[in-house]
């Protein structure tokens, strides 16, 4: 289980403030090999009665590398989903997972090919999208706390067709 920082008690509040709604959960998530773990805060009926908000608290630990160096920002996930779409969650945490051991640099406009395929097998949206949060861009903006400077993306599925789109034209 991870130990909760100071830090990671900031990137919560900013979260909870920013999606609004009642009772926030918070879960911790480990990847297969249980080597990495990272949380995922949740507010059912937010930003919508019958939707759900989440976003991950511990992504921001670990840094982005461009060209050999440091990239200056760290990143956090966001992302909302239907409230029946139990396996939002578990999709944002593979995602996390995803970018730390890429140690590359994440930005609007990058995609996991098929990541939601893995979750939902049957599900036509099978790949995952990062773009700026548009559903909370007043609240989910760059955070500077003493050790590091985080910003969001939110995720969201894309279809086949949206993953040819994006390829072809960017």
């Amino acid at each position: 289980m991870r130990t909760v920082s100071d830090d990671d008690k900031k990137i919560a509040k900013t979260v909870c403030s920013a999606f609004g709604g009642e009772g926030p959960n918070v879960r911790n998530y480990f990847n297969d090999s249980r080597d990495i773990s990272v949380d995922i805060i949740s507010v059912a009926g937010a930003p919508d009665v019958d939707i759900s908000s989440y976003g991950t608290i511990g992504l921001s630990d670990y840094p982005m590398f461009w060209d050999g160096k440091e990239f200056p920002t760290r990143l956090e996930l966001c992302g909302a989903a239907l409230s029946s779409f139990s396996i939002f969650p578990n999709i944002l945490a593979e995602a996390a997972f995803t970018i730390i051991k890429s140690r590359g640099v994440w930005r609007p406009g990058s995609f996991l090919r098929h990541l939601v395929m893995n979750y939902a097998p049957d599900c036509n949206l099978r790949s995952l999208y990062f773009t700026s949060p548009f559903f909370w861009e007043r609240d989910l903006h760059e955070l500077v706390l003493n050790e590091k400077v985080v910003n969001w993306l939110m995720c969201f599925p894309i279809s086949e067709a949206e993953l040819a789109y994006l390829e072809k034209y960017g």
